[in-house]
């Protein structure tokens, strides 16, 4: 095990991704990653202790979910969907 971050690690995670840059992955603002890890849509490893404890990501995950987007997001303009209204 390793400490990270205050927080001790298993092997398989000893290099996560905080949310910012887990959103440059994504192509979407850090704050966005967190909403979407706290509905349940972006899986985390964890959250670091405290009020303002960052969420941490494991790099494949974020990959994957980056992948995901990128194949569902005809229609959109970007993966967080800024600019898409559905409108005439």
């Amino acid at each position: 095990m390793t400490l990270c971050h205050g927080v001790w690690m298993t092997r398989a995670d000893t290099n996560p991704l905080t949310a910012a840059e887990a959103g440059d992955i994504l192509g979407i603002s850090g704050r966005t990653v967190i909403r979407r890890a706290e509905a349940g849509e972006l899986e985390y490893l964890r959250k670091l202790p405290g009020p303002n404890g960052d969420y941490l990501f494991e790099r494949l995950v974020v990959e994957s979910y980056a992948r995901e987007l990128a194949g569902s997001s005809s229609g959109k303009s970007r993966a967080d969907g800024a600019g898409w209204g559905g409108g005439t």
